[in-house]
């Protein structure tokens, strides 16, 4: 498989950091590329962070101005307020938010898991306000039997219980890297270049800025039947990336994909989940492809 190996190349002047304060949110981001460019914005996956998308940046930023948000308790973005449990629904209201306080309207917007699932929700129902979609490895909130309802409601109520711990959890970067490509097989530099973001550091060590809570069980998970009716149909024109080692379950259930969005493209590459970081050139040049017009 050829795929991008982890070149030192992201330097944090490479990038433009960026804030956006709403109703007392802050959301931290980075953006590539020229001002003037057409504007791709993009949501990073479950427990990364915005810097996940600085390979693509490195074949996108000619063409295009990328912006990518860290989700809220992700990266250098707040935490949500309060000690509420987080829903997968919040993710809506930031990608609402986010979207009307740019001062353009995006070419597309592109999700990586987590930010894949939340921007396909939002094109369902807001997706006339999309111009297009790139998803890479989901397309679709999760769903379980209801009978899980009740052992879900429980085991959140019983993790909820304990005070959120504000007072830093030091850790060793090494060995959260070697844990997480354990986990997941990503390269350690690109596993490197995630975790760096979401830690903070001071004269004691390295300590973890993302909220506890994202960890914890969330209260509520959709039906097979609810997600249906949520997601059939999505008429934003979509392009749906996904590995040839990423998850079985996306590429199983691809003839939902195909029946829920209207207007689909489908393109497999190589790579793990985390594709868009270790095959950055070809995943790029799909999305250049695609939304250039021409064949995927």
């Amino acid at each position: 498989m050829s795929t991008d190996k982890p070149k030192q190349l992201w330097q944090p002047s490479a990038a433009e950091s960026l804030t956006f304060d709403i109703d007392g949110q802050q959301y931290a981001a980075l953006a590539w590329g020229n001002k003037s460019a057409p504007v791709l914005v993009a949501f990073h996956g479950w427990l990364d962070n915005a810097m996940s998308f600085a390979p693509l940046a490195q074949y996108l930023s000619a063409s295009y101005r990328l912006i990518a948000f860290d989700w809220p308790g992700h990266g250098l973005s707040d935490w949500r307020p309060g000690s509420y449990p987080l829903q997968w629904t919040d993710y809506l209201l930031d990608i609402d938010r986010l979207l009307a306080a740019l001062d353009c309207q995006p070419l597309a917007v592109i999700g990586h898991s987590l930010g894949a699932i939340s921007a396909g929700a939002y094109a369902a129902i807001c997706g006339d306000t999309l111009q297009q979609l790139i998803l890479i490895e989901a397309f679709a909130p999760l769903s379980e039997e209801a009978s899980h309802s009740r052992g879900r409601l429980q085991k959140s109520l019983r993790q909820h219980r304990k005070p959120r711990q504000r007072e830093k959890h030091y850790v060793d970067l090494a060995s959260l890297v070697s844990q997480r490509q354990q986990l997941t097989g990503l390269e350690p530099g690109w596993c490197e270049l995630i975790l760096d973001r979401n830690l903070g550091q001071d004269a004691q060590g390295r300590f973890w800025r993302i909220d506890p809570r994202l960890r914890w069980v969330s209260p509520v998970r959709m039906t097979d039947a609810q997600v249906q009716a949520l997601m059939s149909p999505v008429r934003a024109p979509t392009l749906l990336i996904s590995g040839t080692e990423g998850y079985k379950s996306l590429n199983d259930n691809v003839a939902l994909a195909k029946a829920w969005y209207q207007a689909l493209t489908l393109s497999q590459l190589a790579g793990h989940h985390h594709l868009h970081m270790e095959n950055a050139a070809a995943v790029a040049s799909a999305i250049n492809s695609y939304l250039n017009g021409t064949k995927v």
